[in-house]
């Protein structure tokens, strides 16, 4: 694995719990986000004001599939990534396209119990980012999108900024609804 992806998400790690670190190998103080986990994600979880003028990630990790809700974020970060930078190859020459900063996440949380037995909990994630310039002037945002989606796995849906439209695996999909986080 890629040295600064693995840099990454020892960063992210160690910000989560407290809401404000240093990176381990850096030495930088982390960058403060709105992070909300625990039984205020149950009340919290709605989108911030002006949804549309930010990129959106929703992913839906099925229990079985992943413990904790720190290899949840692991997992999100890996796919999101490895399918941003196959993506990057594929339409921008390999140019490097950076994520804007990350406004607002919720999760990754247990969903509310549903009514149905058969139907198990799964984890749930959302982050909302400011939307970045793409190193490829020629690709559109949604295109881009449309593209890295492809790269995804089937439990994460993106959406780009200014857009009504979501994608999952190269599909138009309407975003998923809020849905309601177990208190832990």
């Amino acid at each position: 694995m890629a040295p600064l992806l693995l840099r990454s998400i020892r960063c992210i790690l160690l910000v989560l719990p407290v809401g404000s670190a240093v990176c381990a190998d850096s030495g930088t103080p982390a960058t403060p986000i709105a992070v909300t986990t625990g039984p205020q994600a149950v009340a919290d979880n709605k989108p911030p004001p002006g949804r549309q003028h930010y990129d959106e990630v929703i992913a839906v990790i099925p229990r079985e599939q992943a413990a904790l809700a720190s290899v949840v974020l692991a997992e999100v970060s890996i796919a999101l990534h490895g399918a941003r930078q196959r993506t990057q190859h594929v339409l921008c020459a390999g140019q490097w396209t950076p994520n804007g900063p990350l406004v607002l996440q919720y999760g990754p949380q247990l969903e509310a119990q549903s009514s149905a037995a058969s139907h198990p909990r799964s984890w749930i994630y959302r982050a909302f980012r400011e939307p970045s310039t793409l190193s490829c002037n020629q690709v559109t945002r949604a295109r881009f999108f449309v593209e890295m989606s492809r790269r995804l796995p089937d439990w994460i849906t993106i959406r780009p900024a200014g857009q009504p439209i979501a994608y999952r695996q190269g599909q138009s999909v309407l975003p998923p609804p809020q849905t309601r986080m177990a208190a832990r």
